[in-house]
């Protein structure tokens, strides 16, 4: 019988009448406290290896995700340099990490990606227009594209035709926005969809994994049904969603 089983069967025996009166009687008391003693520090001492090994691998997984996430950005950072030098192949304007305003106290979101020109010193609704007469057959292949996603919804999600686009969002800052979409907050994707349909003609949301593509459409259908219920919302009809391998295709083949 190991330690812990006879210090078990002792703690038994102090919970029986009989075996109190017979510790008192020959005056084993003393023996008795350092006998719980020694087991509540054995059990502590248990409980805290246990708690060490969960902390432990707790800091493992953490150390692991964040060592995921830091290649996912570096990835995504190389993936936005690669889209922009692809992009200037048809656009003569496109920056990176570009703010719709000078940075002061007015809040200045930094888009991923925007195709220029920039409307910072004055509308260029007129040229936006143009720019969808010059670019027709890419703007259609997105929209086809995202139909396909939309399909994946039930159908649910209204977007913008080509010609809607001369007449939604005409005072925007650029041509389009690009968002690449890699988190998992749906707080912050909200956030991006927002910047993108409201700085650009044209919105586009890159879902870093075809997987989440569900999540994405469902955030714009909720948006959607808003309005139709009448409440407070943000029109999402120039806003397209488009999976990475969607968009590669896309890019290369035109």
């Amino acid at each position: 019988m190991d330690a812990m089983t006879r210090h078990s069967a002792l703690i038994q025996l102090l919970l029986d009448n009989n075996g109190r009166e017979q510790f008192w009687r020959l005056g084993l008391w003393d023996d008795v406290g350092s006998v719980v003693f020694k087991i509540v520090n054995m059990r502590l001492a248990i409980l805290t290896l246990s708690l060490s090994h969960v902390l432990v691998d707790i800091y493992n997984d953490r150390m692991k995700q964040e060592e995921i996430s830091m290649d996912i950005r570096k990835e995504v950072r190389l993936y936005q340099k690669d889209i922009k030098e692809n992009l200037l192949n048809y656009f003569a304007e496109v920056e990176i990490e570009w703010r719709s305003w000078e940075k002061g106290k007015l809040y200045s979101p930094r888009c991923d990606i925007a195709i220029g020109p920039f409307a910072q010193k004055g509308r260029l609704c007129s040229r936006y227009d143009d720019m969808l007469d010059e670019h027709r057959e890419l703007v259609s292949e997105i929209l086809r594209l995202y139909d396909e996603n939309i399909s994946i919804n039930g159908g649910n999600v209204l977007r913008a035709g080509h010609d809607d686009l001369y007449s939604i969002n005409r005072n925007s800052r650029c041509f389009m926005v690009i968002e690449i979409e890699n988190k998992t907050d749906a707080k912050q994707v909200l956030g991006s969809m927002i910047n993108a349909a409201a700085l650009g003609r044209i919105g586009l949301i890159i879902v870093w994994e075809r997987k989440r593509l569900l999540e994405f459409l469902n955030i714009v259908e909720y948006l959607q049904f808003l309005s139709r219920a009448e409440k407070n919302t943000f029109n999402t009809q120039n806003l397209i969603i488009l999976d990475k391998n969607q968009f590669n295709e896309l890019l290369y083949k035109s």
